[in-house]
């Protein structure tokens, strides 16, 4: 069965799959398309068979950025404030002293260490703390290096150039106010990120979405509709010349200017792919 586009947006629990077959008319072969999570948890590294098999599959494997570009990784600028800046000097003394002491009792996270990073890349390491890390390399990695292990070509469909350029467009203020968010309600945020990842495993991208949609408020546009968009266009593009597996953030998969969505309106055909592997 080949689902409608107005199916993108219903809740039968073939529809919910992090993983789709994808097809043109235009071509004889079979990409793939499957949502990921940046994270290191074991939980997230079950039911791989059937998106191993669709990486096989394919000639391309594109992952959301090319693990080999580590030109901006290199340039320690990219994830830190701006020279001669402390996280000190966004918050009050009363503030940073009383948000010190609740991240460091919540998630060992001491601001004194952190001072000098982006308010997002704190955020990101309280994420660690909460995601336990039992891998060595995040879900999105480790596709990738099982891709080249098979002898696909490996792509990223964004550069990390762009990813940075992107990250720039959040204001400071902004993210030192997700920081506050965080310690103003410890519970609710350890809550809200664990739903999270309830919800990605039950491969509800619609509700994934409508979460992440949610959550970055005023910055949608820039976090998720632009980069849709983009995406969409180069997995069409790398369609075109042979067959590719896509591994994305899964909150990109759905909604009305999802990727899905993207894909369906240049024409593509597109089914779920169950993971559990019943033998």
């Amino acid at each position: 069965m080949v689902w409608r586009l107005t199916d993108l947006h219903s809740h039968t629990p073939m529809q919910q799959s992090l993983l789709w077959q994808i097809q043109h008319s235009q071509h004889d072969w079979t990409s793939y398309v499957f949502g990921t999570m940046h994270v290191k948890n074991d939980r997230f590294f079950e039911q791989l068979e059937r998106v191993y098999q669709a990486i096989d599959s394919c000639h391309f494997f594109a992952a959301e950025y090319d693990f080999h570009d580590q030109t901006d990784v290199a340039d320690p600028s990219v994830f830190r404030l701006p020279e001669g800046r402390t996280l000190q000097d966004y918050l009050t003394d009363k503030r940073y002293r009383k948000l010190q002491r609740i991240l460091r009792k919540a998630f060992q996270v001491d601001l004194d260490h952190v001072q000098h990073i982006l308010p997002l890349f704190v955020v990101n390491l309280i994420t660690q703390q909460i995601l336990d890390q039992n891998q060595s390399v995040s879900l999105d990695e480790h596709l990738w290096q099982y891709a080249l292990k098979q002898g696909k070509e490996g792509v990223g469909v964004e550069k990390l150039s762009e990813q940075t350029k992107i990250l720039q467009q959040i204001p400071i203020e902004e993210q030192v106010n997700m920081l506050r968010k965080i310690g103003k309600n410890v519970s609710n945020f350890r809550q809200q990120l664990l739903h999270t990842a309830e919800v990605y495993q039950s491969g509800d991208i619609t509700k994934l979405y409508q979460m992440t949609k949610k959550s970055t408020g005023k910055m949608r546009k820039v976090l998720l509709y632009r980069r849709n968009k983009i995406m969409a266009m180069r997995i069409q593009e790398w369609h075109k010349q042979q067959s590719v597996c896509a591994a994305i953030g899964a909150a990109h998969l759905a909604g009305g200017k999802g990727v899905l969505r993207y894909l369906k309106q240049q024409g593509f055909r597109m089914q779920p792919i169950a993971l559990d592997v019943r033998k």
